[in-house]
């Protein structure tokens, strides 16, 4: 009988194991197959902006002094603006210096102990999710660097003839940098880095794809006021509508490249000086804390580069971009050691086109 039984078990367990194996086949017969793994936590989605070319400096349909015919080549460029998740998996999870954690807002500043105070806020946002902020321009540089470097791709920043942000020395926090400041662009490098002004204007435009008017590249074109939308509520978290905190990135309407917080939430820093001699840098697209006027697409801030106590009232997070660096980034043709790219802005900030 025990060896009757033990027999029977064994039957069972062979029909049971075919079963598994018929039941795997009859999957594989489907077309499914077992599901990819997660992406890595810094991947940036992507948008791929046609070039071409627009007015930069002009003011949603209107016609103004300002206005200039610029043209950009093609670039792909960061999809949402750079979370506080993706900057943790490149920097490391003790190097956020975001103020805003899911959980609270912005209440007053304390001038006695010169600190900005935050209080407790509903809903809770996942924190990964909301856009890095209180971050310098020097600091994106290092991050864009890194994170070329984690995807395998050759890093365009190089400081002091070196692209690996391990020997460029302490990132400036109180003052402009001149080593810092000379930084490169290494041609042909295909890694991370900052729009400049134009690419960034371009695409929060719409690029070719402006919904506005049909696209001519000429000076005939018009563009939405804010990016995607002539209805800032629509696309922007801006003072009226942000409670006094930045939000998790994509929740507001995409413009029409699928481009998602080009107007609002966190302003973002862009490559360019105002000017050769100066030596402040540019952010574009406003913020939570700003009115409708300086989340238009056309509106541009100076501001240092380096990290300062304003910051955390001046929030500037990071968009990035990869192609090769355009005509009039100053370039360097030797190439250096393998590291990578990107982000955001800092002090006292100047409004030089409204």
């Amino acid at each position: 009988m025990r060896r009757r039984e033990g027999k029977g078990l064994w039957r069972v367990a062979v029909i049971g194991s075919i079963a598994t194996l018929m039941a795997v086949i009859a999957a594989c017969d489907d077309g499914t197959t077992p599901p990819p793994p997660p992406p890595p936590k810094y991947m940036v989605e992507t948008v791929e902006v046609q070039g071409g070319s627009f007015m930069y400096g002009r003011n949603g349909a209107t016609a103004g002094a300002n206005d200039k015919q610029e043209t950009v080549g093609t670039f792909k460029m960061g999809k949402y603006p750079v979370t506080q998740g993706q900057w943790k998996a490149v920097m490391g999870n003790d190097k956020n210096p975001s103020s805003f954690n899911g959980e609270n807002k912005y209440d007053s500043w304390d001038s006695d102990n010169q600190v900005y105070i935050y209080v407790a806020a509903t809903p809770k946002f996942n924190r990964d999710n909301l856009p890095v902020e209180t971050v310098s321009w020097y600091d994106v540089l290092v991050y864009a660097n890194k994170l070329s470097v984690k995807e395998g791709l050759q890093p365009v920043y190089k400081i002091k003839g070196e692209t690996d942000p391990a020997l460029w020395g302490t990132v400036p926090t109180s003052a402009n940098d001149a080593d810092w400041d000379a930084v490169v662009a290494v041609a042909g490098a295909n890694g991370w880095r900052l729009p400049t002004e134009q690419e960034w204007e371009y695409a929060a435009k719409g690029g070719k794809k402006t919904g506005k008017k049909a696209y001519t590249g000429t000076e005939t074109d018009e563009y939405y006021e804010y990016s995607g939308s002539d209805t800032v509520g629509e696309v922007a978290w801006y003072d009226d509508n942000s409670e006094r905190r930045t939000h998790e990135v994509g929740k507001k309407k995409a413009n029409e490249l699928g481009l998602y917080d080009m107007s609002g939430n966190v302003r973002e820093w862009c490559f360019d000086k105002p000017n050769p001699a100066s030596a402040a840098r540019v952010f574009r697209g406003g913020s939570w804390n700003n009115s409708a006027a300086y989340v238009r697409s056309a509106n541009r801030i100076l501001s240092s580069p380096q990290r300062t106590e304003l910051q955390h009232w001046v929030p500037v997070g990071a968009l990035l971009v990869h192609g090769s660096a355009p005509k009039g980034i100053e370039q360097d043709s030797t190439a250096s050691a393998v590291v990578g790219l990107i982000v955001c802005p800092s002090v006292s900030s100047t409004s030089v086109r409204v």
